[in-house]
């Protein structure tokens, strides 16, 4: 699909986000609820940790890296108790993600192989597909091109196995982003596409944003800085729709740097607007740090 026929789907898909977004708020009500209402002695006690992945998982997906990573860190002292294998497998994936999203690298790749050589074990085909994905993403991040290709190509030949076709889209924009680093363009075009017909098609909005921030880095690297500008600001605003500041302030930059080249009043304003989500985003680490003492 072409970038302009994938422009005129995106702000319906954006207002499907929006409410989409209020139901995983409801959810993480409802899982907070049952969390707090667990009884260790009663019937079905490995639904806390069911419980708990789904919190780790919202927490994740609106940055809330340090909330996250804090549940994460209760989970892993029973990871050797907990008997149910997915469960297991999706706390090693969500450990491997929260590295790549701190930057600590050469943690998550052994994590994800940690977690591969657990998921090979028991046949777990769908989870070894998640795994891989996150084992090419943080080679992606720590520049093992290679590797990263070898990794995510292995998980898109597990795609057989996943139960929602949504998660694709992360594997194909990790893959676009890895040739938008090779130069070759015509390849992260055309995996970028898919990921945003694959987004467009199941609501994953969290994972569409990085998807625009990516496609949009491509335009701006082919000196297409009006349609770089367009994907960054639907970034900016499906972030906006998702809670994550994040993706938001990382999107807001980027739009930056487009808008220099072709418009110095709208930087000038984007410059202003990225300060104060800055000192939001400040405001909101300081809180939490508070919260944590």
């Amino acid at each position: 699909m072409a970038p302009d026929q994938i422009s005129r789907q995106t702000h319906l898909t954006i207002l499907l986000f929006a409410v989409t977004d209020k139901m995983r708020s409801k959810e993480l009500a409802y899982t907070n609820s049952g969390i707090d209402a667990f009884n260790p002695e009663g019937e079905r006690g490995e639904l806390i940790h069911i419980l708990q992945v789904n919190r780790v998982n919202y927490l994740k997906n609106i940055g809330k890296i340090t909330d996250a990573l804090r549940e994460i860190d209760q989970m892993w002292d029973d990871i050797d108790v907990i008997d149910q294998p997915k469960v297991v497998l999706n706390i090693y994936e969500l450990r491997a993600d929260l590295c790549i999203m701190l930057g600590m690298y050469e943690e998550a790749i052994e994590y994800a192989k940690e977690g591969l050589k657990k998921a090979r074990a028991c046949h777990q085909y769908e989870d070894m597909f998640y795994l891989f994905t996150s084992l090419g993403h943080a080679c992606l991040r720590d520049k093992r091109l290679d590797d990263a290709e070898e990794n995510l190509k292995m998980a898109l030949n597990l795609s057989q196995y996943t139960k929602n076709r949504g998660v694709l889209l992360s594997t194909y924009t990790y893959l676009g982003s890895l040739y938008l680093q090779q130069d070759k363009y015509k390849e992260a075009e055309n995996a970028l596409s898919e990921a945003i017909q694959i987004g467009d098609a199941h609501k994953s909005a969290v994972r569409l944003v990085d998807t625009y921030i990516t496609y949009g880095e491509l335009l701006h690297k082919q000196g297409n800085y009006q349609k770089a500008s367009g994907y960054h600001r639907k970034a900016i605003e499906l972030a906006r729709k998702c809670n994550n500041r994040q993706k938001e302030h990382k999107a807001m930059f980027l739009l930056s740097k487009s808008l220099e080249k072709t418009d110095e009043k709208e930087f000038n304003e984007c410059m202003k607007n990225m300060y104060k989500l800055q000192e939001q985003i400040y405001e909101e680490e300081e809180h939490e740090i508070a919260q944590s003492v």
